[in-house]
This record gives structure tokens, sequence and C-alpha cells, in this order.
């Protein structure tokens, strides 16, 4: 979030939640992750659920840009983004699906 408003080129949920992936590499310029750094090992699907979470929790805040033809939300810093940097703040969150247990 803060490499976007560095460069003026704010993010949306579905944006950071390919970035945080990995889908996005960097090039000059961009934002995203560099070439040799690996993303996170659940599914895209799991990174956009964290960020719902961040979002409900205040750690991220969204904005919206109104234009005649669309109203597009982008990400920012909540009011809770600095405890959740510091290790203050924990989130917590549940699997969605349990593994089948068999016997």
């Amino acid at each position: 979030i803060d490499r976007g408003k560095a460069l003026e080129k704010p993010v949306t949920l579905l944006q950071l939640a390919e970035q945080w992936k990995g889908l996005v590499r960097k090039g000059p310029g961009e934002y995203g992750l560099p070439d040799n750094t690996p993303g996170p090992t659940g599914s895209k699907a799991d990174c956009e659920r964290i960020l719902v979470m961040m979002l409900l929790e205040g750690i991220l805040k969204q904005t919206f840009n109104f234009t005649a033809y669309a109203v597009n939300g982008y990400l920012d810093r909540g009011r809770n983004a600095q405890s959740a940097e510091h290790g203050s703040f924990k989130l917590m969150i549940r699997p969605l699906h349990l593994p089948n247990e068999t016997s």
C-alpha cells in the first residue's frame, strides 16, 4: 500500500491479493513482489479472505473514488495498522474447511 502511494498508484483488494500471492512481479516503476521473493503458500482466495479480515478489524480501510462511469474501492492503512505492524494487534482466522477425518 505504501509503495503504491509513493508511486501514486492506489491499489484495490484484488490487486493487493495478487501482489501478495506473488502473481504480480515487480518491474521498473511498478509495485509487486521482486522476482526472488516467494509468495504465501495459501491460495489467492485465502489471501483475499485475510485482506477482508484486515478490513473488518481496521488494519486496512477502504476509500472510494467516484467517476462518471464507475466507483473504485482502494485500500489504505487503517486505524489499527501501526499496532499490527508492531505485533500488538493479533488477527485470528479460522480455517474455512477442516480436513475429512477417516478412521
